[in-house]
C-alpha cells in the first residue's frame, strides 16, 4: 500500500527553489521510516531536472522571481515518487506595493 505526504516549498524565489524543495522533501519523507536516503536523493534531482527545464530553459523564468511548488511524495515499499508537481509563479503587483508604501510612510509619519 502507498502511503503519501505532499511536499511544499512555501514561497521562494526562482534561483534558490532546488534547495528547498529537496529540504521539503526530506522533510516530508521522515513520515514514512524505511525510505532509503539514496532513493529519494534519486526522486528529488529527477523532479529539480524536471522543473529546471521547464521553469529555466521553456519559459525563461527570472531569478527573481517568486514561485511556490507542491507536489505529492508516495511511498510504496519503501521507494518514493515524486507526482503531482505543481508550480504557482507569483507575480508582482505594482500598484498595490506602491499604494502600501505610501500607506506605510504616512502610517510611520502620524507616530
Amino acid at each position: 500500500m502507498s502511503e503519501t505526504s505532499t511536499i511544499t516549498t512555501g514561497p521562494v524565489r526562482a534561483s534558490s527553489y532546488a534547495i528547498r524543495f529537496r529540504r521539503a522533501a526530506y522533510a516530508a519523507v521522515r513520515a514514512h521510516p524505511g525510505v532509503r536516503a539514496s532513493a529519494l536523493n534519486s526522486e528529488v534531482t529527477r523532479a529539480n531536472q524536471a522543473i529546471y527545464r521547464v521553469l529555466v530553459d521553456a519559459m525563461h523564468v527570472p531569478k527573481s522571481a517568486v514561485v511556490l511548488i507542491t507536489a505529492t511524495l508516495s511511498v510504496g515499499g519503501g521507494d518514493p515518487k515524486i507526482a503531482d508537481v505543481r508550480i504557482d509563479i507569483l507575480r508582482r503587483d505594482d500598484a498595490l506595493s506602491d499604494e502600501a508604501t505610501r500607506a506605510v510612510a504616512a502610517e510611520m509619519a502620524r507616530a
